[in-house]
């Protein structure tokens, strides 16, 4: 019997853990949780594992236009099973106006910045191109800045779990049953997949579930 107890009691631990996360779905407070279950903090270092219909992948970052005036980057997700110690980690930074424990909770308007310098000197900041870019359209960038808001995002959370999706734009102008703005994968050429806003993407749309892990030795 105490051989039991031992074994059951660490998964007793576990639902007791989802089912009082799952209770908390759609909370005006709810925290965003890591892989550790621990609530992810602002202007601290997480990667992101995408979850796709048939493969899951760590987020990294590509050039897409170097010449001799111009070098671009962008965050990609793509099909080469990048290992976390080559992924690109991420930092959300919350506006002045948050609550002061520094938690990032669902549906919260903030900003998404690579922490690695950008080998194009670009700012790191996450923004998504207009309307106007017909080249780019509605595409995640990486040359934005806290006060621009074309660089404002949401977490929304997906399952009772801790798997979230990305949205582009205002929680304040966000209607949940608008799916238009959540940030998918767009294909190209059957290797990256380039974040888009959904009513963007254009080639092989691809909806992503997002994972934050702290990268080791965090």
């Amino acid at each position: 019997m105490k051989t039991s107890a031992v074994i059951t009691f660490p998964l007793l631990i576990f639902f007791l853990l989802v089912a009082l996360t799952a209770s908390s779905v759609g909370g005006k407070n709810e925290a965003v949780i890591d892989s550790e279950w621990k609530p992810v903090k602002a202007n601290t270092p997480y990667l992101v594992l995408g979850f796709m219909s048939r493969d899951s992948e760590y987020l990294s970052r590509e050039t897409f236009a170097r010449n001799a005036t111009s070098c671009r980057e962008r965050p990609v997700l793509n099909y080469l099973h990048i290992l976390p110690d080559r992924a690109e980690p991420i930092m959300f930074v919350l506006p002045s106006s948050s609550s002061p424990d520094d938690v990032v909770r669902v549906s919260t308007e903030l900003n998404i910045k690579f922490t690695n310098p950008s080998r194009c000197n670009e700012s790191g900041f996450w923004r998504v191109s207009g309307f106007d870019d017909k080249t780019l359209f509605e595409t995640v960038l990486q040359d934005g800045s806290e006060s621009r808001s074309d660089s404002t995002f949401t977490i929304r959370r997906t399952n009772p779990y801790t798997r979230y999706k990305f949205y582009f734009g205002s929680s304040s102008s966000a209607d949940l049953g608008d799916n238009s703005t959540e940030i998918v994968g767009d294909e190209i050429h059957g290797k990256n997949l380039v974040l888009k806003t959904r009513r963007a993407a254009r080639r092989r749309r691809i909806e992503i579930e997002v994972h934050f892990v702290k990268p080791r030795g965090q």
